[in-house]
């Protein structure tokens, strides 16, 4: 199978992996070794060990002790190790010795240093654009940081949407007025100064995620929000807890299938466990109705299913027969599609049509080619399985 970069995957890169490298003809294996590849590809012996022990209810001094035992500070790196900081906060009745305790003190101390380097830059930006009316909704680790202020967040940038492309465009103007720098994406523009890889804030005019209907969302973002002080700003958008999960899910995928933001896979379980515990009332409906409207079923059913293997409380599952669907579309199209599209270009080649059995076997080929292409079998999922196993191309 032909190697794709990571930037460029998606969910069909990971189901033909599954199909044509491990042989996997069931759909059940299918659906369970996608999840199970990003389990194993990002999720460490150590990374485990570290969510088990964080997630753990009553922890002892033994626990801590066993665990730091075998995990290195240094070795693991700060964007782990701030989890740890956390449970320094959270379990103060522990002890810690003394080569673990300023390091992690001293974690924290960085990242409220560089989450404050941050905000000023959220400041002086977004209070420019209050003056010119443009609606500011803060997302992702940004409204995470002010949902929880007591705990510094892991940022390499704060992400913030507004509402209209006329919006966004109005954007581009005013902070190169201020004296930023951009890269510009097809959802977003990614502000720096001198460096360009230094991250300082990104002014989406969608959320970022692998689908065609991701605009689809944003009014409802707007329109279930409430406006707060954030960051010494006041009339700030802040989503609700429902569509800060919905975010956190669709990102969650889309770094796992492109390979970006790996450290925020790991808050994530945590952030998600803090939204739907800490809000009595949270509304899974409205995580499905933001599903639904930008068709991404796939890939939250792949986040989900991700986050579960680690949550002790399980997030409600869904989507598994679209999940299914999508598997046997992407068998279907590789398989036939693919397969008379490429004996045509060959039948061409080899001969064209000089003699009447070549003709046959090409005209033959088309009519099948047309069919498998046509839009009542492309529609219709149903249809595609049974082809499948009529050819024995999938056992379930």
């Amino acid at each position: 199978m032909k190697i794709i970069p990571f930037g460029a995957r998606t969910l069909t890169y990971y189901i033909r992996y599954a199909y044509f490298e491990n042989e996997h003809s069931s759909l059940e294996r299918i659906k369970d070794f996608v999840v199970k590849y990003f389990c194993k590809f990002y999720i460490g012996e150590k990374e485990e060990k570290l969510i088990n022990l964080v997630l753990k209810d009553d922890v002892s001094q033994k626990d801590f002790d066993e665990f730091i035992s075998d995990w290195d500070i240094e070795e693991e790196g700060g964007d782990k190790a701030l989890l740890l900081s956390y449970f320094l906060k959270t379990h103060p009745n522990l002890e810690y010795s003394e080569y673990i305790e300023p390091r992690l003190n001293g974690l924290l101390r960085y990242y409220r240093f560089r989450n404050l380097e941050l905000i000023s830059h959220f400041k002086k930006v977004c209070s420019r654009l209050k003056k010119e009316n443009i609606d500011i909704l803060i997302i992702k680790g940004g409204v995470m940081k002010h949902y929880r202020p007591e705990f510094p967040r892991v940022m390499g940038d704060i992400d913030i949407l507004l509402r209209s492309y006329e919006d966004y465009e109005r954007a581009k103007v005013i902070v190169e007025e201020l004296g930023y720098n951009y890269n510009e994406y097809a959802h977003s523009i990614d502000l720096h100064l001198k460096n360009p890889y230094a991250g300082i804030l990104d002014i989406h005019h969608r959320i970022s995620m692998i689908s065609n209907y991701a605009d689809k969302i944003t009014k409802d973002l707007f329109d279930r929000a409430k406006t707060d002080k954030v960051y010494g700003i006041e009339g700030i958008y802040t989503p609700t807890y429902e569509d800060i999960v919905f975010i956190s899910l669709v990102n969650l995928a889309k770094n796992m299938m492109q390979n970006t933001s790996v450290p925020s896979m790991v808050h994530t379980i945590f952030d998600c466990i803090f939204l739907t515990k800490s809000k009595p009332d949270f509304n899974w409906n409205i995580v499905w109705k933001n599903v639904e409207k930008t068709k991404t079923y796939a890939q939250i059913y792949v986040a989900i299913k991700f986050l579960n293997n680690y949550l002790p409380e399980k997030l409600p599952e869904k989507y598994e027969k679209e999940f299914e669907d999508k598997c046997i579309k992407v068998i279907y199209n590789t398989i036939f599609r693919k397969r008379f599209h490429k004996k045509l270009k060959a039948l061409k080649k080899d001969g064209g049509f000089r003699n009447s059995k070549n003709f046959y076997r090409y005209l033959k080929c088309r009519i099948r080619n047309s069919i498998h292409k046509s839009l009542i079998v492309k529609r219709n999922v149903i249809l595609q399985k049974m082809i499948l196993k009529k050819h024995k191309v999938i056992n379930s």
